[in-house]
This record gives C-alpha cells, sequence and structure tokens, in this order.
C-alpha cells in the first residue's frame, strides 16, 4: 500500500494526451491471509485431521480457459481488484488504435495528393516538350524561308502564289515561332509552380507518413499494456469457515491458471469441482468445397454447374457405397471365422464361445496379452469396452477391427473387400446413373446423356499399404495390436488409480468420523494415568510396610 498523500506517477503520451499506467503495483488489491501449519480444529470432531494441512496447488484449465469465470463459480466472493485498470488499459489501446487508423487515412490521402501533384507536373513537362519540338521545329522552317527570301533563284520562274512566297511565309513562321515561344515560357512558369506543389506535397505525405508510424509504435505498446495487464483476480480464504472450500484462497494468475492456498480437504475439493467444469465439448468437423463458375451466357453456366454437380453426388455415393462395403466385409469374415473356430477352440459356455471367436479374428498371442492384464476389453458383460468382431456400426469401429485383427483375418477382409469393389460396386454404379439420367432427361431436355464412369477407379492404395502388412507368423503382434495393449495397460492404470482414490478418500471419512473430543480424550488419559500411578504408588506402600510386618515377628 501507498503511504498517505503519496500519488502514484503517471506519464502521459504525447500523441494521445491520455495516462500510461507505470510498471508496478498499483491499486487496492485483495488482503493477505495468514495460514497456520494446521487450521484451527472445528467443533465436531476435536483434533488435527490429514485434511486439515495448509497446501498450496495451482490448477491448470485445458478447455474452459476463462480462469477469471471459473473462480467465480468456485467462490462467488473472488473479485477482481485491478478491474478498473484492465478497463483502461483496453480503452486507451482502442483510442490508440483509433488514432492510429486516422493517421493511415491522412496520410494516404496525402499521397493521392502527392500522386496528383505529381500527375500534373508530368503532363505539364510533357506539353513543355511538345511545345519544345514544335518550336525547333518551326525555326528549323523559318530559317529555310529567310534563306529562300534572300537568295531568289535565277532562273526565271512562274510567279507564285502569294501563300508560298518566301517573304509571307517567313513573316508567318515568325509568328508561329512567336507565339510557341510564349507558350512554352507560360508552361515553364506552370511546371517551376507545380513543382513546388509536388515537393510540398511529398513533404506533407513524409510528415505523416512518420506521425502514422508513432502512431503504430504506440498502438502496439497500448494494445501489448493492455493484454499484460493483470484484473489481479482474487478471493481471501476465511480459515475458520466451516466450508472448506471457503477456507481456501483462490488467485487468477494467468490465462488458465488458478492458484490455490488452504487445507488439502478444500484444495482436494475445488480440484474436483474444476475437473467436472474443465471438460472437453464434442467438435465437428465439416468440410467445404467451393467451385467457381466464370462465363457471360446463363443457360450455359447452368450446365456446368450441373455436371459439378452431378459428379460430386456421384463422387459421394462411390465413397458411402465403399464404405458400406468394407463393414460388410469385416462381417462376412467375422462370421466364417466363427464357424471355423467351433472345432478348433471347443466349449459350450458363453465364456467359451466369446473366447473363441476372440481367438479366431484377433489372435491368440493378442488376446492372451490382454488376458494377462485382467483388461475390461475382454469381459464381454461390459458391453461399452469390450472387444467384439461384429461391431461395425461405423466406418470406424470396422478400421479399428481390421486394424487389430490378426494377419490372415485382415488379408481375408481385404480380399473380400476388392471382390466387393469388383463385382457388387459397378453394379450399383449402373443402377445409380440409370435412375440419374432419368431425371437429368425430366429437367433438361438437351442434356446429354454421357458420363465418366468411376467404378473401375476404386483402388484404394492407400488402405491397402496401410494393412496389407504380413507376418511370418499368423498370430505374431503387430504394430497397432501392441499399441493397443499399451492403451490397455495405461486404461487399467487409470481404473486402478481411481479405486485406489476412491478407497483412500473412504478411509479418510472413515477416520474423521472416528475422531472425538481430543481435549476431553487428553484430560481422561491424564486422570487414568494419575490414577494408575496412585494405584501403583499404595500397592508399593502395601507391600514395603508387609515387609516390616515379617521382619519384626
Amino acid at each position: 500500500m501507498d503511504p498517505p498523500g503519496q500519488e502514484i506517477p503517471i506519464i502521459r503520451s504525447r500523441i494521445t494526451e491520455t495516462p500510461i499506467v507505470a510498471p508496478g503495483v498499483s491499486g487496492k488489491t485483495g488482503e493477505y491471509v495468514q495460514f497456520p501449519e494446521f487450521t484451527k480444529p472445528r467443533d465436531v470432531p476435536n483434533g488435527f485431521n490429514p485434511n486439515d494441512k495448509v497446501e498450496t496447488r495451482v490448477v491448470r484449465l485445458y478447455y474452459y480457459r476463462d480462469a477469471h469465470r471459473v473462480a467465480q463459480i468456485v467462490n462467488r466472493k473472488v473479485r477482481s481488484y485491478n478491474r478498473q485498470g484492465v478497463d483502461m488499459a483496453r480503452q486507451l489501446a482502442d483510442k490508440a488504435r483509433t488514432f492510429a487508423d486516422k493517421q493511415t487515412e491522412e496520410r494516404q490521402a496525402a499521397e493521392r495528393a502527392a500522386v496528383i501533384e505529381a500527375q500534373r507536373t508530368r503532363r505539364l513537362e510533357n506539353e513543355l516538350q511538345a511545345t519544345q519540338q514544335n518550336l525547333d521545329s518551326t525555326l528549323r522552317e523559318l530559317s529555310a524561308a529567310q534563306r529562300a527570301a534572300l537568295n531568289p533563284p535565277v532562273q526565271p520562274t512562274p510567279p507564285l502564289p502569294p501563300a508560298v512566297n518566301p517573304a509571307e511565309a517567313a513573316r508567318q513562321l515568325e509568328a508561329v515561332a512567336a507565339s510557341f515561344a510564349n507558350q512554352a515560357a507560360r508552361l515553364q512558369n506552370q511546371i517551376q509552380t507545380a513543382r513546388e506543389a509536388e515537393i510540398q506535397a511529398r513533404e506533407a505525405s513524409t510528415r505523416l507518413e512518420a506521425a502514422e508510424r508513432q502512431a503504430r509504435d504506440e498502438q502496439f505498446r497500448r494494445e501489448v499494456a493492455a493484454a499484460h495487464a493483470d484484473p489481479d483476480t482474487y478471493a481471501p480464504g476465511v480459515p475458520a469457515s466451516d466450508d472448506p472450500v471457503e477456507q481456501v484462497s483462490v488467485s487468477v494468475i494467468g490465462e488458465g491458471l488458478i492458484h490455490l492456498r488452504g487445507p488439502l480437504k478444500g484444495i482436494n475439493q475445488i480440484r474436483t469441482m474444476i475437473d467436472q467444469i474443465d471438460q472437453p465439448v464434442g467438435q465437428v468437423r465439416v468440410s467445404v468445397h467451393s467451385v467457381q463458375i466464370n462465363g457471360e451466357r446463363a443457360e450455359r453456366m447452368e450446365e456446368v454447374a450441373f455436371l459439378i454437380q452431378r459428379y460430386i453426388d456421384h463422387a459421394r455415393f462411390l465413397t458411402m457405397q465403399c464404405s458400406e462395403m468394407l463393414r460388410k466385409s469385416v462381417v462376412q469374415v467375422a462370421a466364417r471365422k466363427a464357424e471355423e473356430a467351433m472345432a478348433q477352440y471347443p466349449g459350450e459356455t458363453q465364456e467359451d464361445r466369446d473366447r473363441r471367436y476372440l481367438y479366431s479374428f484377433f489372435g491368440k498371442d493378442f488376446i492372451d496379452e490382454l488376458d494377462t492384464l485382467d483388461s475390461e476389453f475382454l469381459r464381454t458383460g461390459n458391453k461399452l469396452l469390450s472387444l467384439h468382431s461384429m461391431d461395425t456400426t461405423s466406418l470406424s469401429t470396422a478400421l479399428n477391427l481390421m486394424a487389430l485383427a490378426k494377419n490372415s483375418t485382415r488379408m481375408e477382409i481385404l480380399q473380400q473387400f476388392d471382390e466387393l469393389c469388383q463385382a457388387e460396386l459397378p453394379r450399383a454404379e449402373q443402377s445409380y446413373l440409370e435412375a440419374s439420367m432419368s431425371e437429368c432427361k425430366q429437367k433438361h431436355h438437351g442434356c446429354q446423356p454421357q458420363f465418366c464412369l468411376m467404378a473401375d477407379n476404386a483402388r484404394f492404395e492407400s488402405l491397402r499399404g496401410f494393412f496389407n502388412t504380413e507376418m511370418v507368423h499368423d498370430d505374431t503382434l503387430s504394430p497397432l495390436q501392441r499399441e493397443f495393449i499399451r492403451l490397455a495397460q495405461i486404461f487399467k492404470g487409470r481404473l486402478i488409480t481411481e479405486l485406489e482414490y476412491k478407497q483412500r478418500v473412504m478411509e479418510r471419512a472413515i477416520i474423521e468420523e472416528r475422531l472425538g473430543n481430543r481435549e476431553q480424550e487428553l484430560r481422561e488419559a491424564l486422570l487414568t494415568e494419575k490414577k494408575a500411578a496412585e494405584a501403583g504408588m499404595e500397592k508399593v506402600q502395601s507391600r514395603s510396610a508387609q515387609a516390616q510386618g515379617s521382619t519384626c515377628h
């Protein structure tokens, strides 16, 4: 806190004439809460619990990045003590941006004016050059006419008309030359004035450009200051409160960072609340394709747009058909594998039948590795996580099963997929084209039914190159199977951690419930110890009295 009567230094900008807050702590902030090593014991139970230990934690937000709003949800008493400073910094940044935009507009106007003056000067210079050329040619003609007037020809010639008389022509050329000379002198004066105006316009443009640069620099500084302005969002803890959440001090220290200090129980509750708030939101990816058609005749553009739309619809139809054929291939191969496994892996119980399907489709080594981990993926009762060869309701699940299948199963799926693409896909394309052509004839009578077939181009080289990895042994683990086992280990580790965490929470809750009045227990223990000491002293005295009596006898 600043001492009374001392003001915070303020720097004023030369451009905006608005104050800039100097670096450092300015304004009033929240009070500091002094925590002891252990918070004060509550009335019931009376004693120190492990959750009363004062700790410090930093919580990071990953999806819901508004830490100020999260802190407000956790503790409604939270306040932003420097909110006015942040608002002022943002207003100054907006004002600096507006001033810089105004300077840019003035500089652009000055540049346009300078360009116009330069064009006017160039035009006058071109006119002067043309006038000079006309004057030079006129002077040459005048010189020739004067020589002809001074030296008439010796041979008698027929009399010339007055218009071509050398003396008259010389006088006319002198008048034209004088007119060109006057025009050239006038253009030179205009050029001199235009050059001075051009120089002034360039100087004004240069000055405005420098002013714009300074305004942009000021805008950058203001925006950086506004971006780094800390609202100082803070909620002081109340150690004597009965609410564990209120006992914790909450501070927002950055974008997506919240600092917590207080008893461990309140910190854990706040972290659980933030974990429930900071959850990922479902996202949708949309691919948009745009086509631009240029032309002057609308009827021809309509035909082109119709053909483009037909090709897009046709490609979308083939894509859907291929995905359905891949899913169908996985289902057919899985059914054949299940029939073949009936004799190889005997067993009549549901567990035996499920294990038989898994061995036949995924391979024995892969299933045994998951069995060693006691993975949830092998428990058929859990329909959400268990592996099954018929889970092909979507293209992603079909590809996942195809990647986890053993070598021979994967090759059979690829072969079955190729057979379906070669046999069923052209037939489906032909039926689709027949239906679309009939619709085309009804809507567009002049269009041609010619269309490029694309079913024969369905080669799927990328898909084949990713899945056609052959192993020496049929049950050898593939790289994707090993990666799936690693993910199963991680999932199992997290599951065990969650179970152990819940057990520890329950144990701590039971311990806290069993704790009684610690002070009363200490008094009772001290009284019991005192009574035991007195009883011991009485026994010692009685034994010593008995020993003395026996000695006297």
